[in-house]
């Protein structure tokens, strides 16, 4: 009996208003990465910082999932549904990623 795969493909991105960094989602059926990007450098060298989304929240297919920047432009925020779940970083001398904690809800 053939195997079906079901192929999921969610790409969402979103630039920051200074146009310096950019965030990127890209879900398939077997892995969801949050990428953050230095839009100053060349396209295959843009990637900054990754974080694997996949192992620590199930995402539901039909699960809307957008990429925004928050009103102080120096976060950018993923957001499942109306959850907001990993955010990245600017400020500072090195860019990060990580999961929400409770204060990240006031920056959106």
């Amino acid at each position: 009996m053939p195997h079906h795969f079901v192929v999921i493909d969610i790409y969402e991105s979103a630039i920051q208003a200074t146009g310096q960094f950019g965030v990127v989602f890209e879900r398939d059926d077997e892995s969801a990465y949050f990428y953050l990007l230095d839009m100053r450098k060349p396209a295959g060298n843009a990637i900054i910082a990754a974080l694997d989304i996949s192992p620590a929240i199930p995402i539901r297919s039909d699960a809307p999932v957008r990429v925004r920047w928050s009103a102080v432009s120096s976060v950018a925020g993923l957001f499942v549904g109306d959850v907001l779940t990993a955010i990245f970083e600017t400020h500072g001398d090195e860019p990060k990623g990580r999961f929400v904690m409770n204060e990240d809800f006031r920056l959106f």
